[in-house]
């Protein structure tokens, strides 16, 4: 049925589709919105009443386009309600149980009346002050699944919902429990007054755990309802462009923006964690590659960052860098302590650490505790983010063995690592960088981790693009924060992603060479050499004599087959740096593409000598003998790569080729014999021959032999 009203409105068969929306709504037991769809109806009769009479009406043109929008917007919400109340998940359950749920009122005056019973019972130290955390809890849980189920708010909900974000009662982690709810709820469905509650909680607060969990939900909605809202909500615009008066907005941003970028790494990070950095650290062995100073000759040798760019992206080896980056370590750790009953409820995973948990609570307090310290330092250790730290204290409270003094050192040390940190970016955007940062780990974990997972959408299956919401990117540009965006998506290696911010921010900027050479680098990444090309020329116009860009411009004009033009661009480099063995190497590769031998070893030499591994260009070498006619020398160099370990089959091959030119045929049967030796289960001989048999050819071996030499084999 939403398919017919949707291509009714598609047609502007408006009175049709509100009828046929009417029908949808009467199949639902929402009464508020058949009340609402009653209210569009009813205001389009009457315009159609006045229309049909000539009745002249200067609005007329505004009012169509407002009952269009909430028909669209009508639809879609009832699309989500239908599918809840059919459902048979854990949040179909839970809307089905809202019917006898209480309204946003009275969780109000619930929270604040056990907040002030709370206040009441920690200042006379009673002793039941764990049955009213207990009752907090559950009326926050309340609150929490009341808010998340996306069904259509009122606007006296919003306004009740309003008083609990602006009470100075209801504590802040209470509020900020709301908040990631109502960012759950928009990934279904867009409701203008949960989107307002979001604004109003980061313009209107100064607590920064309201805030930046506000800014960060606000930012993740954006990504599934900026349709919608351009659709129906226009009018919501203006109100979300106010957010960026707030004072500190700009870095707010830029910080959530990078860390939720941070996250689309987690999956890499885990598995790093799991097979290489946790083994390493057990077996107190570190991987080491080895770095050779050749490798094996290919024209990608030279695709790689140009060492003058800051801030690319580190060959992060080690767990202290990784932590120190923001990067969520502890994935693979924690994953495995998500049985508890705590994480049952999903309002668990959102819960801002707290010793007024009344889990933790519990545990502190026993008489016989001795994790009081323990847990009350967890408060004061960002590595963990809050889902974490709950798994910590919980392990803690079911082990009767547990290694204390280890523990506390370790707090100790990550203590000390806290205060440098703090001191280097100050207390303040500290603070706000590891609430949001916590935040989305906590999000990322809900969505892998919890029991019911399958039952909701994963925001992070696919990427968590926000910075190409039309909002935010505006934000980034306005606050000329684009740019550090697109540097930090090229840092991790989301070349593509960045690519097109550069592409705009050279429309602004020109004169901006470090740009146009990570476009071309983007470009020849995703072999695209004749854009690449474009790039990098503009490029090197507005900085000349750039090794890296000489280089890469080399890379595509060899892969589009233009050797010639490459050359002139390598020899431009080779001045510039001639004891670089890299260009000494490509440059002698490039005159053997040209057929220039002579000159191909003279480089190919002085890379040999140079080079660790040398194979590779003995190779060059012996081939550009065998090419002039050097039978000797190139026989002599082959015999070099013939008794080292790098042995190949073309090694064997270009020997008998020799031998078959010098027409010493049973020499060149056994050669080849040795080259099918050391050929691979998918290669033949044949195929391999056959790629020679018109240099062969060219150089008097006849046709017929050409053709025999393979079954002579066998």
């Amino acid at each position: 049925m939403y398919r017919d009203f949707t291509e009714l409105l598609s047609k502007h068969n408006l009175k049709e589709a509100l009828n046929k929306l009417g029908e949808f709504a009467g199949q639902t037991e929402c009464w508020q919105m058949k009340s609402e769809i009653d209210n569009l109806k009813t205001t389009y009769d009457y315009m159609l009443q006045y229309a049909s009479q000539g009745i002249q009406d200067p609005s007329r043109k505004d009012l169509y386009s407002q009952i269009l929008r909430g028909a669209y917007a009508m639809g879609r919400k009832l699309e989500v309600v239908s599918e809840l109340e059919k459902g048979t998940n854990y949040l179909s359950g839970k809307y089905r149980g809202m019917k006898n749920s209480r309204t946003y009122s009275e969780i109000f005056a619930s929270l604040e009346s056990v907040s002030e019973e709370l206040r009441t019972a920690k200042e006379n130290k009673q002793e039941n002050v764990l049955s009213i955390l207990q009752k907090k809890q559950y009326i926050t849980d309340e609150l929490f699944n009341k808010t998340w189920v996306p069904a259509p708010w009122s606007k006296e909900d919003y306004q009740a919902a309003s008083n609990i974000i602006d009470s100075e009662i209801i504590s802040s982690n209470t509020k900020a429990i709301m908040i990631s709810a109502i960012c759950l709820s928009l990934t279904y469905v867009m409701d203008i007054y949960r989107m307002r509650l979001l604004i109003h909680s980061y313009t209107g607060n100064f607590d920064h755990i309201i805030t930046q969990r506000a800014l960060t939900c606000l930012v993740i909605s954006l990504l599934f309802t900026e349709e919608q809202i351009k659709e129906s909500y226009p009018e919501l615009d203006n109100e979300i462009s106010l957010i960026k008066d707030k004072e500190g907005f700009s870095d707010d941003l830029h910080t959530i923006i990078k860390q939720i970028i941070l996250s689309l790494d987690t999956e890499e990070i885990d598995k790093k964690m799991r097979d290489e950095i946790i083994p390493s650290i057990m077996s107190s062995s570190y991987f080491k590659k080895s770095v050779e100073d050749i490798i094996e000759i290919k024209a990608d040798d030279f695709t790689e960052k140009n060492p003058q760019w800051k801030n690319l992206k580190e060959n992060i080896q080690e767990l202290d860098n990784l932590r120190i980056e923001g990067a969520d370590t502890n994935m693979s750790t924690f994953s495995q302590l998500k049985k508890y009953p705590f994480f049952n409820e999903p309002a668990h995973w959102f819960y801002p650490y707290s010793t007024d948990t009344p889990e933790i609570y519990e545990l502190m307090n026993k008489a016989d505790s001795d994790y009081k310290s323990i847990l009350e330092s967890v408060m004061e250790f960002p590595d963990m983010c809050n889902s974490d730290r709950y798994s910590l204290c919980l392990t803690l409270k079911t082990m009767s063995q547990f290694p204390m003094e280890g523990l506390k050192e370790g707090l100790s040390a990550q203590y000390n690592m806290i205060k440098e940190q703090q001191a280097a970016l100050g207390n303040n955007k500290f603070t706000k960088e590891t609430i949001s940062r916590h935040f989305i780990q906590d999000f990322y974990r809900f969505c892998k981790l919890w029991s019911n997972k399958n039952d909701r959408k994963d925001i992070f299956t696919d990427k968590l693009t926000v910075w190409k919401t039309e909002t935010v990117y505006k934000f980034l540009e306005e606050n000329g924060k684009l740019k550090s965006i697109a540097d930090y998506l090229f840092s991790k290696d989301y070349i593509t992603d960045s690519l097109e911010i550069y592409k705009s921010t050279v429309e602004t900027n020109p004169l901006d060479v470090e740009s146009f050479q990570k476009i071309g680098y983007a470009y020849i990444k995703n072999n695209d050499y004749n854009s690449a090309v474009k790039a990098l020329n503009t490029a090197n116009m507005l900085d000349p004599d750039n090794e890296w860009t000489l280089q890469n411009l080399a890379i595509c004009y060899k892969k589009t087959n233009q050797a010639d033009i490459a050359l002139k661009y390598l020899k431009e480099a080779e001045a510039l740096n001639p004891d670089n063995i890299k260009i000494c190497n490509q440059i002698g590769i490039t005159l053997i593409q040209l057929e220039q031998f002579e000159e191909a070893i003279k480089y190919m030499f002085k890379v040999e000598y140079f080079s660790k591994k040398k194979t590779p260009a003995q190779r060059a070498i012996a081939w550009c003998y065998f090419m002039t006619g050097k039978y000797d020398e190139a026989v002599n160099m082959y015999n070099k790569i013939t008794s080292s370990d790098d042995v190949r089959p073309e090694d064997y091959l270009n020997l008998g080729h020799i031998s078959l030119l010098q027409n010493n045929i049973p020499q060149s049967l056994e050669l080849y014999r040795k080259s099918t030796g050391l050929l691979k289960n998918d290669e033949s001989f044949h195929s391999i021959f056959a790629e020679d048999a018109q240099m062969l050819s060219s150089k008097g071996i006849s046709e017929e032999m050409i053709y025999m030499i393979p079954d002579m084999l066998y």
